[in-house]
């Protein structure tokens, strides 16, 4: 014990009994005697350390890592206090807050290959992807057999583009645990960024045949299968979306018999969209042709309610209306209902989807040209380039450019930059502006935060849309707008960008700028200009 106040024989005495009750699973007793300890000797960082630990015990966070301080603030070296601090702060997503306190227990205790994991998991969640390789590394050096640590040091060397290490740090996985889900998982989609569809089913294909019910393996076969473009493999497997596993999609729960494709007749059925603004476009474009044939009318589709008076105009025999929570249908209600990926099966089977998909959004017309002539009038005779630069949600650091990466591309002087972002940064604008002559204009009178109606015509005001992945990709795509997408290589990609090729078999009208390197957004930004120019 420690503490900065010499502890008398019967403070130790009462600590011991204090412990004594953790260590027979009496935490209640143990918290009341910690507590009076620190009633008593407030400066005591042994009492202060028992009493986090009840707190911790309890689930108490944020009580905890109140008590964890205190005691560091009577002994700063007190390897218990550093050690569960670090381990809470990482709990709750504070990466950067512990890393010092997790770096100090390790000077401390350096022969811990936990404490060197735990500090790489704080390093890793702060994307100090360098520092939290040498800190998994030394976690396996010091205890080759901690899984975990193995597991994270792949996900390190994956975002370093290290793949072939990332994979050796996978089969050192599997060699401790051959069933891990989620090592073969890792290690299937590494293969799959590198191309090797064969090689990635195969891997999921050998967990599969011992967990046979695990919806997370299935899901991702299905992207697997998806991104290599084997459509009817990859639906079927992708029905597995729908049930639980942290990969998911969110279950809409409708009463409602599910469509296997039979005739409608007089019957309605409900199409809901799923995933988000963006797969919601993209898996719309799959019904496109339903929507637009005799069984229209007998259609009811449930969107985002921004998407709403866009899709309603693209398809107006369907009733369109807007997703509520719980489900609410429109009076009448509906006697199928079919998740949008499932119609993608379903067509599919029935050779009824086209994988050359022509426009399928209809944006509002006046307000286009009323924003084309606004645009063509600020651009003095220059093109005018929509240009959305920033994604937020999965793998954004992989999809985004840093903002001086764009730097090739703004200088033209031959081109005007209208923003097609969402929500845009002030201090993005800053310095995207610094960088071209004229700035980046931001229309104030479009809202995309709140009306994709809106967008959409300001998508087919401008001559081309310059964008990464993310919903103004869709949007555009789907408009059949000229569009430059700039995707990650591997990593980060998509299923349905697909690999290598530059078209896109969702969006006929996207021109696909891949990175040559995984990190370097150069040689995808040139090829964007160079796209402009050429069809011009």
């Amino acid at each position: 014990m420690s503490q900065t106040e010499p502890a008398d024989s019967l403070t130790i005495s009462e600590l011991t009994d204090a412990w004594s009750f953790m260590q027979q699973g009496d935490a209640a007793s143990a918290f009341q005697k910690f507590k009076r300890l620190t009633e008593k000797n407030p400066r005591s960082s042994d009492s202060w350390e028992g009493l986090g630990a009840c707190f911790q015990h309890a689930g108490k966070i944020d009580s905890a890592i109140l008590a964890f301080q205190r005691a560091l603030k009577y002994n700063p070296q007190s390897a218990f206090s550093l050690t569960n601090l670090g381990h809470l702060l990482v709990g709750k997503e504070s990466f950067v807050d512990a890393i010092p306190f997790l770096l100090e227990a390790t000077t401390l205790n350096p022969s811990s290959g936990t404490l060197w994991s735990n500090l790489g998991r704080a390093e890793l969640g702060a994307e100090r992807f360098a520092e939290a390789e040498r800190s998994f590394r030394s976690a396996v050096h010091m205890n080759p057999r901690l899984t975990i640590a193995w597991l994270n040091l792949a996900a390190c060397q994956r975002e370093l583009a290290k793949q072939d290490e990332a994979l050796s740090s996978l089969e050192e996985a599997l060699k401790i645990e051959p069933n891990n889900i989620e090592a073969a998982i890792r290690q299937a989609s590494i293969h799959s960024d590198l191309g090797q569809t064969d090689k990635s089913i195969e891997v999921l294909d050998r967990l599969i045949q011992k967990h046979p019910q695990s919806a997370e393996l299935h899901q991702h076969k299905a992207l697997v299968l998806l991104r290599a473009e084997r459509f009817t493999e990859g639906f079927e497997e992708y029905e597995w979306r729908l049930y639980p596993s942290p990969q998911s999609v969110s279950s809409r729960p409708f009463n409602i018999k599910r469509w296997k494709g039979e005739a409608l007749s007089e019957k309605k059925m409900l199409v809901w969209l799923e995933q988000g603004i963006g797969d919601e476009i993209l898996s719309l474009g799959v019904w496109r042709d339903f929507l637009s044939g005799g069984d229209a009318s007998q259609c009811i589709v449930e969107c985002d309610e921004r998407l709403t008076s866009l899709i309603q105009r693209s398809f107006p025999e369907t009733n369109v209306i807007p997703r509520k929570d719980p489900p609410s249908l429109m009076k009448g209600g509906a006697d199928f209902v079919c998740p949008s990926w499932s119609g993608a099966r379903i067509l599919e089977r029935q050779n009824k989807l086209q994988s050359s998909q022509r426009p399928f959004l209809i944006a509002e017309k006046s307000l286009i040209n009323s924003l084309q002539q606004k645009y063509r009038d600020l651009a003095n005779g220059r093109m005018v380039i929509g240009l959305s630069w920033a994604s937020g949600g999965t793998n954004r650091r992989l999809k985004t450019p840093l903002l001086h990466a764009w730097t090739p591309l703004l200088q033209d002087t031959s081109l005007f930059f209208v923003s097609l972002q969402f929500a845009p940064h002030n201090d993005d604008l800053n310095v995207l502006s610094s960088l071209t002559e004229s700035g980046i204009y931001v229309d104030e009178d479009i809202h995309t935060a709140t009306d994709m109606d809106s967008l959409a015509s300001q998508i087919m005001a401008v001559d081309k849309v310059v964008t990464i992945s993310n919903t103004t990709a869709h949007m555009a795509g789907a408009l059949g707008s000229d569009t430059a997408l700039l995707v990650p290589k591997g990593y980060g990609c998509y299923w349905y960008w697909h690999q290598d090729r530059t078209d896109n078999p969702w969006y006929r009208s996207t021109y696909i700028c891949r990175q040559e390197t995984p990190g370097a957004w150069d040689t995808a930004i040139v090829k964007a200009l160079e796209w402009i120019n050429h069809t011009s």
